[in-house]
């Protein structure tokens, strides 16, 4: 069912008018893009420390994966107490809360003496980032109800960034400049506490979400529920599939191209494309959402860049005349399906339900997430190989575009909140 027009929902369109654009150049806006950066970047340094880590602790690279699987996880299981959180405490606060976690905990994995202390401190790292994830979507709703396209923008643009930073630097360059892995740890925790104390010195939030002042409008946001909404399905369906492909590609696609015959410079430039695509999606398809009115669009489109580049990935990653073109496709496509449907879930739910609604995106995303490297190392099991691994992406790219087909279009001009179902 399409957005019913509401009055906050005017009200924000009549104050996106008024706003002049330098405004995007504030210190709220830097500090959204700080925060994403360090949301989740402490999880990519961990690869590139891993065969230090795993000499040191004693332990196998099988047990040392865990790692880099269970904070995925904790977030999905930490969205919805987060989302509460954030209700309850004022999404402000929540950032600060779960950015001194993430930072905390996560220089402390620097300190680790032994394999369970390592796991106890990276259980309560990804929960950290779990309970703070949904504060992200709840705040910009509340603090820039007129940008909400463009500030998530920023704030997703810093969360790529920060992962390329730290998959790319943590090795070659971090760990030996802080003396080892233990020191990239706690130079990476440090850099998180301190976006901690910026937030909370500069960041103007005292409450939670404002609710709404007319009783009707009350009523209807009472009952309303995310769960309840088939609109809100199709966008957890979507954050779930690119969240499938990327941490899949992410964990495997390296092995793929090594069998294939690759450098590892070769491999390394290869994902590093992957990942950088993502970041023009996330500054060009927000702003051509707002300027057509709709989500619809843009999302199709990424849909389509991720099937292609999927395709390409199973079908000839080896052409080398044509195999920059798959990482490009897909990592352009997924950092699109990523930014939009943060921004939908910043806008599609009445007052006072954004965190709930991005809370419940989140959950069902990253715990069905963690099916892609799992599907793909059953498949090259079976098989034997790493490129038949491969066939989950144009599978799940595929559920991605119906998803996209799906989706209603989503008037981005009104912002308004959508009826039960």
């Amino acid at each position: 069912m399409p957005p019913k027009a509401s009055r906050s929902g005017s009200q924000s369109a009549s104050a996106g008018a008024a706003q002049p654009q330098w405004a995007l150049l504030s210190i709220p806006i830097v500090l959204m893009f700080i925060i994403g950066f360090n949301l989740q970047s402490g999880i990519f340094i961990v690869g590139p420390l891993l065969p230090d880590l795993v000499r040191d602790l004693a332990i196998s690279g099988t047990t040392a994966g865990a790692l880099v699987a269970i904070p995925p996880f904790m977030m999905g299981l930490g969205a919805i107490p987060g989302a509460a959180l954030a209700n309850r405490l004022g999404p402000g606060r929540t950032i600060a809360i779960g950015m001194a976690v993430i930072g905390v905990t996560g220089a402390l994995r620097g300190l680790a003496p032994s394999w369970p202390v390592m796991l106890l401190l990276t259980i309560l790292f990804g929960g950290g980032i779990g309970f703070m994830q949904p504060a992200g979507p709840a705040y910009i709703r509340q603090r820039f109800g007129a940008q909400i396209g463009s500030t998530t923008s920023v704030y997703t643009f810093g969360l790529v960034t920060g992962i390329i930073i730290a998959s790319s630097l943590a090795g070659p360059v971090i760990a030996p400049l802080a003396g080892g892995w233990r020191g990239a740890f706690l130079f990476w925790g440090a850099l998180a506490v301190v976006a901690a104390v910026l937030w909370l010195t500069a960041a103007k939030d005292s409450s939670a979400e404002a609710r709404p002042t007319d009783d009707a409008i009350r009523q209807e946001s009472a009952t309303w529920s995310p769960w309840r909404q088939r609109v809100v399905w199709l966008a957890a369906g979507l954050y779930a599939s690119q969240g499938i492909v990327f941490f899949l590609l992410g964990s495997w696609l390296p092995a793929v191209y090594e069998e294939a015959g690759y450098s590892t410079g070769a491999i390394g430039a290869r994902m590093l494309v992957l990942t950088a695509a993502s970041l023009p999606a996330i500054l060009i398809l927000p702003a051509w959402a707002a300027r057509s009115g709709s989500l619809r669009l843009p999302l199709i489109v990424s849909a389509a860049l991720t099937l292609v580049g999927a395709i390409g990935f199973f079908t000839a990653t080896s052409a080398a005349a044509v195999d920059w073109l798959w990482p490009l496709l897909a990592g352009f496509g997924v950092g699109g399906i990523l930014v939009l449907v943060l921004v939908f879930a910043a806008e599609v739910a009445p007052p006072g339900k954004t965190g709930e609604t991005a809370g419940m995106v989140l959950a069902v995303g990253y715990t069905t997430t963690a099916l892609g490297p799992f599907l793909a190392g059953l498949i090259r099991d079976l098989s034997g190989g790493f490129q038949s691994a491969l066939l989950v992406l144009p599978v799940v790219a595929f559920a991605m575009l119906l998803l996209s087909l799906a989706m209603p279009r989503l008037d981005q001009r009104a912002a308004a909140p959508l009826q039960a179902e």
